[in-house]
């Protein structure tokens, strides 16, 4: 991101990789019992308020309907982490942290 605009916080430079066990629900399943159905045009949007970003009032994201709705997909509408830091590994530029 910081290579096509200066953003303000952590770099994360390659990638972040971590450990954690997750709680929620299956999305297909929240969209089932909503009576949603598939839309090959349709996105699925998600927005945090939680933390402000630099050019925005929120962060945001989205992925297909299609890939929601899928049983065979792994999207969960998680609340709950239980993480684990001494299991986690930080890579950065190909080496571990």
């Amino acid at each position: 991101m910081a290579e096509v605009r200066k953003v303000f916080g952590v770099i994360w430079d390659d990638a972040v990789i971590g450990n954690a066990k997750w709680g929620g629900v299956r999305l297909c399943d929240v969209l089932g019992a909503a009576g949603v159905t598939t839309d090959e045009n349709a996105h699925v949007c998600f927005a945090s308020h939680v933390t402000l970003c630099q050019d925005d009032d929120y962060y945001g994201a989205s992925i297909p309907l299609t890939k929601a709705l899928s049983e065979d997909e792994d999207v969960l509408l998680a609340f709950e982490a239980s993480l684990n830091f001494t299991s986690s590994l930080l890579f950065r530029r190909g080496n571990i942290l």
